[in-house]
């Protein structure tokens, strides 16, 4: 742990990742359990390491994991997919590996993102070569099962803010490859294929999309406007900082317009040190050099030139929406998903994978011998570890959240002496009763007391959207006027199915209801038409994808079995 420690993996301020995910897996606030990023990753690698070990050691597990994945995935990718021989590949599993937004989110407890190592993946599964005949059939379709497996997962462990910008990402490194290997790929089969994987996901996440778009109908955010950069002459060098200078921070607060609340460091930490630009410009020299000479030379790209306007225009994408210009703001406040979102510059992760391709493809190309090449990767790779080595991790440090409390309580739990469940609703407040904000008032949970005031940014980082009437601090089960002191978390999302208002209480007669929702066990609600459509396609999907895979499987054996 110390060595990862001192790479960068496991971060001093871990404990920071522990205030999220105690919020995202336990708590309850405001007599409302399933919390918004709760909502998020349920189903989940960390929320199911959680049955086994503590929140802390299940963040540095998945951490652990979702590194190994991804770097094994893009070295696959590179090597299997575009060819390139074993130490180009391992640089740039190693680039991917250390890429800051991966990095930084883990360190400062947005493990919502943890799925962008899995982008490689469904490149891979998606670009692979398979037989001809009918295994190479089943095969196409096991691994569009596959992807769309992996994009289902991305969405229900909590990505579903950038998941437009994962699924993007995906789609533009495979048009490089199809643009890289115009004679490899028939365009028309990877169409099909991702149109599917696409089809396929959003099939098992119907039930949880319209749970979330329901939600959202009621309390959209919409009261903060997107901080963007003041033009795209600001823009540009903004995202040649966040990629390859690690000093982005000053240059992007100050050359932003509308920042409702400060960006801390990490949301411009998309690092991927200077090494593959550096790597990219020697071989554009060399290139040049023997254009100039006149030698025979074999140029980066060749192939279906059609594609790179497409390219182009995909990878344009988030410098559009981080590009401020006063009818345009407008515009995408209106525009599905990117509407409810507070800012847009996490969709610079479509940069990573390209960047990484173009440094990897880049020195595969390069005119040198194949012993030179070993050496350039493995200084490159070493060059990528001392850099973060050495990098300023300050900020990190100096988060002050203690997951001890919960770590305790999580234990108690686990050995029986603790039933958890919520009692009274507390409230964070100063000497002079304004409320305070303090880092760890969600950890009254650990005292069976639901925090009044507690972190949720769906309704504003300071509650701006919050319903709060009637709630007070007390016994959740006290009633007034006809209404118990805790909210009904139906009303949150299906209002008119089951009589209510957004926000509403439990009642009176409902008691029952609300002993059994503080005790975190399932009461009686309703849902509307629409949702228990969804939960059918949902339903469906599922056994359709088990039947599918299941055929697959049983014609691997007949395969095997036969030789």
């Amino acid at each position: 742990l110390l060595s990862l420690r001192r790479l960068g993996f496991v971060p001093p301020a871990i404990s920071t990742t522990i205030f999220k995910i105690q919020n995202e897996v336990t708590t309850t606030c405001w007599g409302y359990p399933h919390k918004s990023r709760m909502r998020h990753h349920f189903y989940s690698v960390p929320q199911f390491l959680t049955f086994a070990m503590d929140p802390l050691s299940a963040v540095i597990c998945t951490w652990m994991v979702f590194g190994v994945l991804g770097f094994m995935g893009f070295f696959v990718l590179m090597r299997r997919g575009f060819g390139v021989s074993v130490s180009v590949a391992f640089f740039c599993a190693t680039l991917f590996l250390f890429n800051g937004f991966f990095a930084s989110r883990m360190r400062i407890g947005h493990i919502d993102y943890h799925s962008f190592m899995l982008v490689p993946w469904c490149a891979f599964l998606l670009l692979r070569q398979r037989p001809a005949g009918a295994w190479g059939r089943w095969m196409r379709a096991g691994d569009t099962i596959g992807v769309g497996l992996i994009i289902t997962y991305m969405l229900f462990s909590g990505a579903q803010t950038v998941l437009p910008a994962f699924v993007l990402t995906v789609l533009v490194v495979c048009l490089i490859y199809i643009f890289y290997c115009p004679d490899w790929f028939p365009i028309k089969v990877f169409a099909l294929e991702y149109a599917g994987a696409c089809g396929i996901a959003l099939s098992l996440s119907a039930a949880k999309l319209s749970a979330i778009f329901h939600f959202l109908s009621h309390f959209p955010r919409l009261h903060y406007t997107l901080p963007q950069f003041d033009g795209i002459a600001n823009t540009l060098p903004a995202v040649y900082r966040a990629l390859f200078t690690g000093s982005a921070h000053a240059f992007f607060t100050s050359h932003m317009v509308h920042q409702p609340f400060p960006l801390g460091p990490h949301e411009f930490d998309f690092g991927l040190t200077p090494v593959p630009l550096v790597l990219m410009g020697a071989a554009v020299i060399l290139l040049l050099a023997r254009v100039v000479a006149g030698r025979d030379t074999s140029t980066l790209f060749t192939g279906r030139l059609f594609l790179f306007p497409v390219i182009c225009l995909l990878l344009a994408v988030p410098v559009l929406l981080n590009t401020y210009y006063p009818v345009w703001g407008e515009f995408l406040k209106a525009v599905p998903v990117i509407k409810n979102s507070t800012q847009c510059v996490r969709w610079f992760c479509m940069y990573i994978p390209v960047v990484i391709l173009m440094a990897g493809i880049a020195m595969e190309k390069t005119p040198v011998s194949l012993k030179t090449r070993s050496v350039l990767a493995a200084a490159g790779a070493a060059a990528v570890i001392l850099m973060n080595m050495t990098a300023d991790r300050a900020y990190y440090h100096s988060q002050r959240y203690s997951p001890e409390s919960i770590v305790d309580a999580y234990h108690a739990v686990r050995s029986g002496e603790v039933r958890p469940m919520i009692t009274h609703i507390g409230a964070c407040v100063d000497e002079n009763g304004r409320v305070d904000w303090r880092i760890n008032r969600n950890d009254t949970m650990t005292e069976h007391q639901s925090q009044m005031f507690c972190y949720d940014s769906i309704f504003g980082y300071f509650l701006e959207t919050f319903p709060f009437r009637g709630i007070r601090p007390g016994p959740v089960l006290a009633a007034e006027n006809g209404y118990l002191n805790i909210k009904n978390p139906a009303c949150f999302v299906f209002p008119e199915a089951n009589g209510c208002r957004p926000g509403d209480h439990f009642r009176v007669d409902q008691i029952e209801d609300a002993y059994a929702f503080t005790r975190y066990q399932p009461f009686p609600f309703k849902v509307s038409s629409l949702q228990r459509v969804a939960n059918g396609i949902t339903g469906g999907a599922v056994a359709v994808v088990f039947l599918v895979f299941g055929m697959v499987c049983w014609q691997r054996f007949r395969l095997r079995s036969r030789a």
